[in-house]
Order: C-alpha cells, then structure tokens, then sequence
C-alpha cells in the first residue's frame, strides 16, 4: 500500500510534475543525451538536439494542454485530430528542411526523391511516436484519475447510504424497547426497573459498538441476548433458544446486523394469549469465512393479522434496511431467504467474506 501511495503521488501531485516531464524527455532523448555526455559518439551539436527539443516539446505540450482539453476532451475528434495533424506535420516539415539543409551542407550530391521520402518517413515516425507517447500516458492517466474519482463518490455515496440505514435502525430499536417499556409499567410495575437495567445495558452496547464498522460476533450475540431477554420480561409466554458453535470467537460483522430480524421474530411470533407461548431459534454457524444465520419463529396471532402468505416480515421496514445493508456490505456475497410453513416463519442468511478479527 506504501509503494502504491507513492507511486500514485508521482503520477498525480503536482508537486511532482516537474521531475514526470524530465523523466519523460531524458527517456525520449536517451541517445542524444549519451551523445552529449560523451558515452557515445557525438553525432549532432548541441544546438541541433536544443532546436530539435523545441519543436517536439511546442507539438507535445501544445497537444497535451491545448488540443486535449479543448478539441478531444469535449469530444471535437475531428477538429482535435485534424489540428493534431496540423502540428504534427509543421514540426516534420521544419525538422526535415533543417535535416536536409545540414546534409546538403556536407555533401555535394543532389537529393533524390527516395532520400527525401526516406527522411520524411524516419522524421515522421520518430516524431509520432513522441507524440503518441506522451498522449498515450496524458490519456491513460486521465482515465485512471476519473475512475478512482468515480469509486470515491460511489464508496462515498455507499457509506453514507449505510450510514442512514444504520442510523434508521437505532431509532427503530429504541421505539420498540420504550414501547415494550411502557406496556411492561401498566402490566407489571414490579418489572419495570428490571426493563430499565437491560435496555440500560442495550443502550450502553448501542453507544460504544454501534458506531463501528466492525465488532466481534460475540459481542453482537451476547446484544441480542439481552434483547431477548427484555422481550421475554414483557412476554414470559416467549421461549428462545441461541445455538452457536466456537468457530465464531474471532469473527467481525458490522454492528446490529441481525438486530432487525430478531425484532421481527418477536413481532411476528407474539400471541395474543398469555398462556399460548411462543418459540424463538436462532443460530449461528461458519465455515472457513462463510457465516451461516437462521432464526425461525413461530407465527403469532400479530403476524396471522398482517396475512403471513405474503410474506409480512418482508414489508417491514426492518428488513427491507437490512437488505439494503447487506447489498452495500456484501454486494454478490450473501444470500437472504425467508419460508413461511407449517405455522413457522425462517428467516436464512449466507454471508461469505466475513472477516476475521486477530487475537487481542
């Protein structure tokens, strides 16, 4: 990550800028530099390489910070290629009158039209590949830029929309607790301040782990937990079960995942007859880094009012926000299934690429 840092500020910050261009032109001018410094056989003076410079450095920069960003960048191909083929063909021009004018100067034998042609094409070549060269790199940088511009608004964008989602699902929790609070204070009093302790300890857990990315699965276990538990305060008529095997101790999810499928067992499974009671199962297994949940409920007479053929778990506003985070967390690496039959709701979810928290 280090090295692609740094090689990621050379390629964009400015600060850099001018030591990219003068890499880029000791590689274009490689042998005439050697010439120069005399590592090989001088072949032209200094003042051929200084003018021959000038005009390649005029037709790239011209190219690179004219033609680009007014012709081709505002998709004018016509215009920026043929204003390319303007440049490009002055600068063949001014360097083959001034390659021939040398040659004649040392020779006495009239040039032919092969000469000519030869020198044209090897002008031409060398130039364009210049050209080309330094287009090629503007281009792929630019498009490098834009995507990495893109992702950054998309994840951006991602994380505030898991944000909201995760925000909804606080208050959502909390509506629940002081309902159950309140139903709880008209029933049984006697309760009340046991109520309060749990959704005090919920509330504690909601204000230190919830604004992770991350928490350990046993800690969100242990949340839900005492979730039930609470429930269970206002409903003694609730009966559930948490089976999980120790493949989990060093797993990561984001906060309150299975908080919103919980709330909606209970919702769903609770009667209307305090005597008639309710079953919760909820479990947790892993393989490798693949993390299997399954809650099943029975259906209670709340869930028989909201027409249980249609799936009600699956309008409630719970399930939908953790639909939503799954896709932004896991996008193509989870699968959320619901059945209803034989007078039990299951809720199933397959999340692969859980990460593995390291030992503390």
């Amino acid at each position: 990550m280090k090295n692609q840092s740094l090689l990621h500020r050379f390629s964009y910050d400015s600060s850099f800028w001018p030591l990219r261009h003068l890499l880029f032109w000791f590689f274009v001018y490689t042998d005439e530099f050697l010439s120069i410094i005399g590592i090989t056989p001088e072949y032209e003076t200094y003042s051929d390489v200084f003018a021959i410079f000038l005009l390649d450095a005029a037709l790239v920069y011209i190219n690179l910070y004219i033609l680009l960003p007014f012709f081709w960048n505002r998709k004018k191909y016509i215009g920026y290629f043929l204003l390319t083929a303007l440049t490009l063909g002055i600068n063949v021009y001014i360097s083959l009158q001034s390659s021939l004018a040398d040659y004649c100067e040392e020779c006495e034998e009239i040039l032919d039209a092969s000469m000519i042609l030869s020198d044209f094409i090897s002008v031409l070549f060398s130039t364009g590949s210049i050209l080309f060269m330094a287009v090629s790199i503007k281009l792929i940088k630019d498009y490098i830029a834009r995507e990495r511009k893109q992702q950054a608004l998309k994840e951006q964008q991602a994380k505030l929309e898991l944000q909201l989602l995760q925000d909804q699902v606080n208050p959502h929790f909390l509506f629940n607790s002081l309902n159950n609070l309140y139903i709880l204070s008209k029933t049984d009093p006697k309760k009340t301040p046991e109520l309060i302790m749990e959704l005090s300890e919920l509330m504690r857990y909601q204000t230190y782990y919830a604004s992770q990315d991350q928490v350990e699965l046993q800690h969100e276990i242990s949340f839900l937990k005492s979730y039930l538990n609470m429930a269970k305060l206002r409903s003694e008529n609730l009966a559930w079960n948490i089976s999980e095997d120790d493949r989990l101790n060093h797993m990561s999810i984001p906060p309150l995942l299975f908080l919103p499928l919980v709330e909606n067992a209970i919702k769903y499974g609770q009667t209307l007859d305090e005597d008639d009671p309710y079953q919760i199962n909820i479990s947790w297994s892993a393989t490798g880094n693949k993390l299997t949940f399954q809650c099943v409920n029975t259906i209670g007479d709340a869930a028989q009012h909201h027409d249980t053929s249609k799936d009600p778990v699956h309008r409630g506003q719970g399930l939908a926000n953790t639909e939503k985070r799954l896709s932004l967390l896991y996008p193509k690496q989870h699968r959320l299934t619901t059945k209803s039959e034989d007078n039990q709701f299951s809720v199933y979810l397959e999340i692969h690429g859980i990460i593995e928290m390291l030992d503390r």
